[in-house]
């Protein structure tokens, strides 16, 4: 009767520990059908969490997409999206870095839903939420409002690809391989990856630059007599990072973009002028390159993409 007891316990014991086990290992694989708790915006801020039912309706060697039950995707934009993001995956991550797997399936995950409370009236294109890789959804996810991707798909595949930079950039934080980076250039190198993939988002920053007065973005704060959100700041960091892309004297001028992304200097401007002396670009402090950025714009209309800078008696608005 002892021995029985003993082998009772062992085999508890064994299940036990097999379930703890089963319990804290990655999922591996992807569910046909899945519900996804996302953060609903309005406004440019948030509207709150909610319960998405979704239906796992493509997948390529990088992505699991899903789609809102209820919703409809054009054949065209998921087509288009999951080629282009399956066509710049290998270059993104030898540029800004690899990223984590915390599910254990291998993939990219993306959400088509409808962010935008406003519904087409809505500002968010897509996000990325931290939080899924702890807890809560679980996975390396990248939410997508579903209207935008039908209506603007080519905008919207240029915010999924910058979405994706953070979501790199994320994933080294959360190994200890680096230290968090701060706003300005993490969005900043998110800014970048247009500059390499995305024409439509690249030409949107433009435009929306030479409209504005304001050029800060390297403190991304945003000025109390200024109009909007902290979307003023995103122009300025593309066309800055576009001009370290032209500017730069390597042959691959990518480069640049990956030196910045995997520098080891403590400073976030550091990073960027240390990348941007040692590629060529003519500069003996941070400021001395900003201000050969906008010299740069006011004296040469074509040194990106005819974007200039609006100045007041000669004097650039700062």
């Amino acid at each position: 009767m002892k021995k029985l007891l003993i082998l009772i316990c062992l085999f508890s014991l064994s299940f036990y520990s097999c379930a703890i086990r089963n319990a804290l290992a990655p999922k591996v694989g992807l569910d046909a059908s899945r519900t996804f708790t996302a953060q609903v915006m309005k406004g440019g801020g948030s509207a709150g969490y909610f319960n998405f039912p979704s239906t796992l309706i493509k997948t390529t060697d990088s992505l699991a997409i899903y789609l809102q039950d209820g919703k409809n995707v054009s054949l065209y934009a998921l087509n288009k999206m999951a080629q282009e993001f399956d066509y710049c995956y290998d270059r993104m991550t030898n540029i800004y870095g690899g990223h984590s797997d915390v599910d254990g399936n291998g993939k990219i995950i993306i959400l088509l839903m409808q962010i935008n409370a406003e519904g087409k009236n809505g500002s968010t294109l897509a996000y990325f939420n931290p939080n899924d890789m702890y807890n809560g959804n679980y996975g390396e996810i990248l939410y997508m409002d579903i209207d935008k991707v039908n209506d603007k798909t080519d905008n919207a595949i240029g915010t999924l690809i910058h979405e994706f930079q953070h979501l790199i950039n994320y994933s080294h934080y959360l190994n200890g391989e680096r230290r968090a980076m701060d706003s300005w250039l993490n969005e900043a190198l998110s800014e970048s990856t247009s500059v390499l993939f995305n024409k439509a988002t690249v030409e949107e920053r433009t435009t929306d630059f030479n409209k504005i007065s304001y050029y800060c973005f390297y403190t991304w704060e945003v000025p109390t007599s200024a109009k909007g959100s902290a979307f003023i700041n995103y122009p300025s960091a593309s066309v800055f990072m576009h001009w370290l892309y032209n500017k730069n004297t390597n042959s691959d001028k990518s480069v640049i973009f990956k030196e910045i992304a995997r520098s080891q200097e403590p400073l976030e401007y550091m990073k960027v002028l240390t990348a941007a002396k040692k590629l060529g670009i003519s500069a003996n402090s941070w400021e001395d390159l900003l201000f050969n950025w906008m010299s740069d714009l006011i004296t040469n209309s074509n040194a990106v993409d005819k974007a200039t800078v609006k100045t007041t008696n000669n004097t650039v608005i700062l």
